[in-house]
């Protein structure tokens, strides 16, 4: 009788515990969602984040460091349009090699550029939360990562493209595209996105967060049109037919007319060369880096004519170039 009764207890604890273990768990996992969470990001923010990257800005840190190290100080220098005297950036004058130089663009290009846009094209395509809203600011962005792939490519030649920018889909190794299969597509993606901008689509907050042309739409067909036009010019000796074909299509949409339409954003003076002023000319400032830049004497004398000795048919981006713009006397 007394084992029965142990029995029979064992069995009534083991039913229990069964019954706990296999409840609902559901309730007790929302406990662990944090309701103050942000599970969705406002690609509005998202999409400044991008123009900032494009732009020589300190705040970022990103394009001005590529324009500072690899523009300015390797390649400017190595085709003899400045000159630096000693420091980091001198390696295009004296052809030696920085791996930081040499690795900048593929380093701050897809961390800090084409990450911020690869999100707000998934997020406005057909699976993500904004599906089928923010259509100008979702072929802006397509712009804006024809001109940075655009960028990388014409540096390093074959480049990761297809599958760039999809870690979270778990590619963390993706394979590096030949330049005749990118420049094709970039045309292509160039040609759907300005044919998509219009303005009788809704805003939806792209005016307000685009910093360059504050949701001009006839500017931004431009500025696609004008890149277009560019990679069309590119490949014009190795596929005239694509080249006439895209050139064509550029002219007809509209490019630049003049500097009204050129790419830029405003900068404030920040405390320092990193923070909110103009990347390009602070890499220029005596000091920056410890990098006295010049002008070198080759592009001076190309800028100044067949004839040395007079100024009247020095090319007029001399004195703008050499500071001679505020000297007219």
């Amino acid at each position: 009788m007394k084992f029965y009764n142990i029995y029979s207890l064992m069995l009534s604890m083991s039913v229990g515990l069964l019954l706990m273990t296999s409840c609902d768990t559901d309730e007790l996992h929302d406990l662990n969602i944090n309701p103050q969470a942000v599970t969705e990001i406002d690609l509005n923010y998202l999409f400044s984040a991008a123009e900032l990257g494009i732009a020589s800005n300190g705040s970022t840190g990103d394009n001005r460091y590529i324009d500072w190290r690899t523009n300015i100080g390797l390649c400017a220098g190595a085709i003899q349009q400045v000159t630096t005297v000693g420091g980091i950036s001198s390696n295009g004058n004296y052809y030696t090699h920085n791996a930081e130089t040499a690795a900048a663009p593929f380093e701050f290009t897809y961390q800090d550029q084409l990450k911020h846009i690869a999100e707000i094209l998934k997020q406005t395509g057909p699976d993500g939360y904004d599906a089928g809203n923010k259509v100008n600011m979702r072929n802006a962005a397509r712009i804006i990562r024809a001109w940075s792939f655009a960028r990388v490519t014409d540096w390093y030649g074959s480049v990761p493209y297809s599958e760039a920018n999809q870690g979270i889909e778990g590619v963390f190794f993706p394979k590096y595209d030949k330049q005749s299969s990118i420049y094709p597509d970039l045309l292509k993606e160039l040609d759907e996105a300005v044919s998509g901008m219009s303005a009788s689509n809704p805003d939806e907050g792209f005016s307000a967060a685009d910093m360059i042309y504050q949701g001009n739409i006839d500017q931004w067909k431009r500025f696609g049109s004008s890149i277009m036009l560019r990679l069309a010019m590119r490949i014009s000796n190795v596929d005239a037919g694509t080249a006439a074909t895209y050139v064509s299509k550029a002219v007809s949409n509209g490019v630049f007319r003049d500097n009204g339409d050129n790419v830029w954003i405003p900068m404030d003076i920040g405390p320092s060369e990193w923070q909110d002023q103009n990347g390009i000319s602070r890499a220029f400032y005596p000091g920056d880096g410890g990098n006295p830049n010049h002008l070198s004497k080759t592009l001076v004398d190309w800028l100044k004519g067949a004839d040395q000795s007079t100024a009247d048919d020095d090319d007029p981006r001399l004195m703008i170039l050499s500071g001679g713009i505020y000297n007219w006397t």
